[in-house]
C-alpha cells in the first residue's frame, strides 16, 4: 500500500460530496456535512489549515484536513476520513502516519490534536492504538441528528509521535 497525501483543490469536491453526503460520514465529519459543493470548494483555501485527499496510486481512498494550526503553542487539529470501502484494511492508521510526518517535521509542531465522537468506538480505538493519549472529555459537544453527543479529545506529542515512527518504519 503506497499512499501519498495531495493538497485538496476544487476539482477534488466530488470526492468529498460522495463521502459527505451519503450518509455514512456526517456523524463524523459534522460540520462539513453540512457545507454545499460551492461551500466545500473553500477547504482549498483555508486560513487556518490545510486539507489533503489520500490517495493511493491514482485512487482517492481519504481526505485529511488539518485546521486550528498554531505557531504559537505549535499544535493542530486533523480529522481524517476514509471510504468505506478502505476502511479495516490499515489505511487510516497509514494516513494518519502521513500527516503527522506533515506536522511534526516540516512544521516542527509539538503536539497534534485529534477530537472524535465518543460513539465512534473503531475510530477512537485506532487513534489510541496509533499512539495518541486520552487529553479530555468533552460532554454534549456535537450535534447529531439533533441529540447532543459526547466528544473525546485526545493528542500526540513529539516524543509518542517518535516512537510511532519506529513501531512503524520510520
Amino acid at each position: 500500500m503506497r499512499l501519498y497525501l495531495k493538497p485538496f483543490e476544487p476539482e477534488h469536491v466530488p470526492c468529498l460530496e460522495r463521502w459527505f453526503y451519503s450518509g455514512d460520514y456526517d456523524d463524523y465529519f459534522r460540520d462539513m456535512s453540512l457545507l454545499n459543493k460551492e461551500q466545500l470548494k473553500v477547504y482549498a483555501y483555508m486560513k487556518d489549515g490545510q486539507s489533503f485527499i489520500v490517495y493511493e496510486d491514482l485512487n482517492p481512498v481519504g481526505f485529511i484536513t488539518i485546521y486550528e494550526m498554531r505557531a504559537i503553542p505549535s499544535n493542530g487539529k486533523i480529522a481524517i476520513l476514509i471510504d468505506e470501502k478502505y476502511q479495516n484494511q490499515g489505511y487510516c492508521l497509514r494516513a494518519m502516519i502521513l500527516v503527522l510526518d506533515y506536522l511534526f517535521l516540516k512544521f516542527d509542531y509539538e503536539k497534534v490534536i485529534i477530537e472524535v465522537l465518543e460513539q465512534n468506538t473503531r475510530l477512537n480505538n485506532m487513534i489510541v492504538n496509533g499512539g495518541f493519549k486520552l487529553e479530555a472529555k468533552l460532554a454534549k459537544e456535537a450535534r447529531v441528528d439533533g441529540e447532543l453527543k459526547d466528544v473525546i479529545r485526545y493528542c500526540m506529542f513529539k516524543e509518542q509521535y517518535k516512537i510511532l515512527r519506529r513501531n512503524h518504519g520510520g
